[in-house]
């Protein structure tokens, strides 16, 4: 399911969340944040995954981007529970 992401993460400029990353970040969002078991925080190690980032590393401006987007997953996820929103 993550996979949708690829197109993103192979992206030269990602980690920078420029307006076209991000564009493409919540276009991908959008094809899975409505799947019954998406889960952001697979979402952070599957980029984690394919970006080489180990687990050790919480510094670097890949991992601090990676945090950021899962941490915007997290928010479209709560919005939609908490808004009772649904996809039509």
């Amino acid at each position: 399911m993550y996979e949708v992401f690829d197109g993103l993460l192979n992206t030269p400029t990602w980690q920078t969340r420029d307006t076209s990353d991000e564009e493409r970040f919540y276009s991908a969002l959008n094809k899975i944040v409505w799947a019954d078991d998406f889960e952001p925080d697979d979402l952070r190690q599957y980029m984690r995954g394919k970006a080489k980032v180990p687990d050790s590393d919480e510094e670097s401006d890949t991992a601090e981007a990676i945090d950021r987007y899962t941490q915007d997953a997290w928010a479209v996820v709560d919005f939609i529970r908490y808004s009772k929103i649904s996809k039509s």
